[in-house]
């Protein structure tokens, strides 16, 4: 992942200023974790937009896909996933990033295993993993 962007996350993450929701990008004023990179890349980028969404929501708000420009934000996979233009932008290679010490991916992590929301991981908790499995360079490979 772009360390830059890494940080970022993880300082927002970490902030307060973002309510923590389960199930979906962003509804109402709450957001999940990938929602909160979603916001980042709007603020950061300009691009993109929030598109409501007509679903049931687990908190009974308004949901909200997120769309990138020139995007009508209706594919299913941008209402829980991460876009493709933000995975590129942040530098991931997966809509849903994988924990491999949590051996879950930040979906699950955030929404509780089997969307148990007493299971669920905070979102300094969530930083803290993001910081340690995702924003370190990787290592090469050395043959033995």
């Amino acid at each position: 992942m772009n360390q830059e962007i890494g940080e970022l996350w993880v300082t927002a993450l970490e902030s307060g200023e973002h309510v923590q929701g389960r199930g979906q990008l962003r509804s109402g004023d709450s957001y999940c974790c990938l929602g909160v990179l979603c916001a980042l890349h709007l603020k950061t980028t300009g691009k993109g937009q929030w598109v409501e969404k007509e679903y049931a929501t687990t908190n009974g708000k308004q949901g909200y896909s997120y769309a990138a420009e020139g995007d009508d934000g209706m594919s299913s996979q941008q209402y829980y996933a991460l876009p493709i233009d933000v995975q590129n932008w942040a530098g991931l290679d997966s809509a849903e990033p994988y924990i491999r010490s949590a051996d879950a991916s930040l979906t699950h992590l955030n929404d509780g295993p089997g969307g148990e929301p007493h299971l669920a991981w905070t979102f300094p908790q969530i930083a803290a993993a993001i910081r340690d499995n995702l924003c370190t360079e990787k290592q090469p490979v050395t043959e033995l």
